[in-house]
């Protein structure tokens, strides 16, 4: 059987009779099989007496090529964004001026660098560079419109004393946002009281799209 956009057929051979039988039923893309077991139903009256089956689809074919399949997001090594649309840099129409390239099936926006560091045994460490994955995901549509939201509780060694349970996972990062705006101001720089609001995710680091409140 195929199952096509427009059309799903059957073709049903008997080894018995070397009789060979055809159908052809519309294909039910919300579920094909629909489709499948009508045109079974019209050759064979008892599914049963089926011994072998072939299938094939152009279903999934042709979702790629009229583009209605899901949004989909691609996570790669940092340096290679670009490397997914340059792809080998072929030109079929090597002296048509108006060539344009077919449009990629994730758009640039979707594509995330990731660092990462491989560890002596083969595992890859990417906690050091937490803070630049955080501050490249702060747009992405995905975490910007969940509207999350984290709270952590510090001391003066910039230890966690307790924390919220929105996003718990991230939490740990801002002890290390702490430290780097202690180191860059110094501890005679604070004075009781004192509050700073922080969201240069470069210089102190901060949590998604919010802000880092340091008091």
């Amino acid at each position: 059987m195929d199952i096509g956009g427009t059309f799903t057929d059957f073709v049903l051979y008997d080894e018995l009779t070397g009789e060979y039988r055809t159908g052809k039923v519309s294909t039910t893309p919300k579920d094909l099989s629909i489709g499948v077991l009508e045109g079974l139903g019209h050759l064979a009256k008892d599914l049963s007496d089926i011994d072998f089956c072939v299938h094939g689809t152009t279903a999934g074919l042709n979702s790629f090529l009229e583009r209605k399949g899901a949004r989909v997001a691609l996570i790669t090594t940092e340096g290679f964004r670009d490397v997914y649309e340059i792809a080998r840099g072929n030109r079929p129409e090597m002296y048509n001026l108006q060539y344009r390239k077919p449009e990629p099936l994730v758009k640039r926006r979707d594509i995330f660098e990731l660092k990462e560091r491989v560890l002596f045994d083969g595992t890859v460490a990417a906690a050091e560079d937490m803070n630049a994955s955080l501050f490249r995901s702060a747009f992405s549509p995905v975490i910007y419109e969940m509207k999350d939201c984290s709270v952590g509780i510090f001391n003066d060694k910039a230890k966690m004393l307790g924390q919220s349970a929105g996003l718990p996972i991230f939490l740990g990062n801002l002890e290390e946002c702490i430290k780097k705006t202690i180191d860059m101001y110094g501890l005679d720089f604070f004075q009781e009281g004192d509050v700073l609001i922080m969201n240069d995710a470069y210089m102190t680091g901060t949590h998604l799209n919010d802000v880092t409140v340091f008091a």
